[in-house]
């Protein structure tokens, strides 16, 4: 525990001196004109009186009294010269000292706001790769079905301008006619509205619909699918009928057939019979016939003999009767 003793210092005050007048001659003359009042003293202290009043040991005390108004007097005046010329010292000094505090009060300012800017513009800095990354994931994900990104901009501190936001538009509606090609476009969408590594109420709304739509789309494709099928059934019914027709009227014809395949047999037969029978009949008046033209030329040669050698003997003519 630290002490501290009190020190008292003297004050002096300055005597008044009108204008025009020294002090010291004011002191002077007041000194000179100062009467001291009659003391009352004791016997015991009355040697001791006279001899302090004496002449001579007054005008000393006088004399040093005097100088040490004097001495007050100048001490006086050299503090308040000093003061006086103390004064703009100070008052410069602490000027000097305010600039100074200002300056440094700006100071830790400036490096407050710089790390107040350097902070912002890495955030700004950050937020601009997120945002970028996340409409980048949307575009390589979508494909065809994807636009162009757009960004929303701010500029930073150091002048930059950062993206923080952006949106990627996108087709979500149906292929007209389609459903299998509507399921795989609403899948498709799906995957690129939670393609980035955050997705966004937006993105998450987005999916949604892309789901709803897959679900309208095989509901559509069922139905379809089913008409198709009664289709297809219709038509292997019509086959079916189709083919029975055919065969009924190829049985039909195969009997027809078969029967005029029978007919033309008896037919053939009956012809090959009737030839048979011609040609027998042929050939019973072709061998009379023969047999006769044999038989007459044979008689035509016995003329023939019997005319020559009538000829030879009577040498008259004979007709020949075949």
């Amino acid at each position: 525990m630290q002490v501290v003793t009190p020190v008292l210092t003297p004050t002096v005050v300055t005597p008044f001196s009108p204008p025009g007048k020294p002090s010291d001659a004011i002191s002077r003359a007041e000194t000179e004109a100062t009467t001291f009042a009659p003391i009352d003293q004791t016997p015991e202290l009355a040697p001791k009186r006279e001899i302090e009043q004496s002449p001579s040991s007054s005008e000393e005390q006088a004399r040093n009294h005097q100088q040490e108004i004097v001495q007050a007097q100048q001490e006086s005046e050299e503090q308040s010269s000093q003061q006086v010329q103390q004064q703009p010292n100070q008052q410069i000094q602490e000027q000097q000292q305010v600039q100074e505090q200002q300056q440094q009060l700006e100071q830790q300012q400036q490096a407050q706001q710089e790390q107040q800017d350097l902070a912002v513009i890495r955030e700004l800095a950050r937020r601009d790769r997120e945002v970028r990354a996340h409409e980048q994931a949307h575009q390589a994900v979508g494909g065809r079905f994807a636009g162009a990104a757009s960004f929303t901009l701010q500029r930073g501190p150091d002048g930059v301008a950062y993206a923080v936001g952006g949106e990627v538009p996108i087709d979500a509606g149906p292929v007209a006619n389609n459903p299998e090609a509507t399921i795989q476009k609403a899948q498709t969408i799906r995957r690129a509205a939670l393609a980035p590594a955050q997705p966004s109420a937006q993105d998450r709304a987005v999916a949604a619909q892309a789901t709803q739509l897959e679900l309208q789309a095989r509901q559509d494709l069922a139905i379809q699918q089913q008409e198709e099928a009664e289709i297809a059934e219709a038509e292997r019914q019509a086959d079916v009928e189709s083919d029975e027709v055919t065969a009924e009227t190829t049985t039909a014809e195969a009997s027809e057939s078969t029967q005029n395949s029978e007919e033309t047999q008896a037919t053939a037969q009956a012809q090959s019979t009737a030839a048979n029978e011609t040609t027998a009949a042929q050939a019973e008046i072709v061998e009379p016939q023969t047999e006769l033209n044999r038989r007459n030329l044979a008689i035509y040669n016995d003329f023939v003999e019997l005319a020559r050698s009538s000829q030879q003997t009577n040498q008259t003519p004979v007709d020949l009767i075949a």
